[in-house]
């Protein structure tokens, strides 16, 4: 069957993309089959959002059809990421944690209370999967 071919055989309707619909008084176009339900998006929603919708339930038809919206360049990354399945998280995904390469040395000065010597230490700080250096001053004794 093609899409919307056991909805319309089913229930008797005329589903397809692009067609408007009012569902419980709010307008949208249907843009998916979800096999048993109609996606739906509602027009008080981003493009791409899917709402799940019985076709006969307070479903009016119209004639009218129209080119479904385009999601936002996030919205289409983030559906790429769920589709890919691949067992990361979205943020590792699109490269948010690749390695940091340093590009200079930042200092922290600090005022103790007492008087005491300071020393420069070379330290590493890994933040999670982040890795960033610094040179900072520490207290001797």
């Amino acid at each position: 069957m093609n899409d919307f071919g056991y909805i319309n055989k089913t229930y008797g309707v005329n589903a397809c993309i692009g067609r408007r619909v009012i569902v419980y008084g709010m307008p949208g176009t249907i843009i998916k089959d979800c096999g048993h339900y109609l996606g739906v998006n509602f027009d008080n929603e981003k493009p791409g959002q899917i709402g799940r919708c019985h076709p006969t339930s307070e479903v009016q038809y119209l004639d009218e059809i129209v080119k479904p919206r385009k999601m936002t360049a996030g919205q289409r990354r983030y559906q790429e990421w769920l589709d890919a399945d691949s067992g990361q998280s979205f943020s590792e995904w699109i490269g948010a944690y690749r390695k940091l390469k340093p590009t200079g040395r930042y200092s922290c000065v600090m005022e103790p209370e007492e008087k005491t010597t300071l020393k420069s230490e070379k330290v590493e700080v890994n933040l999670g999967k982040i890795e960033c250096w610094v040179n900072f001053s520490t207290p001797t004794t």
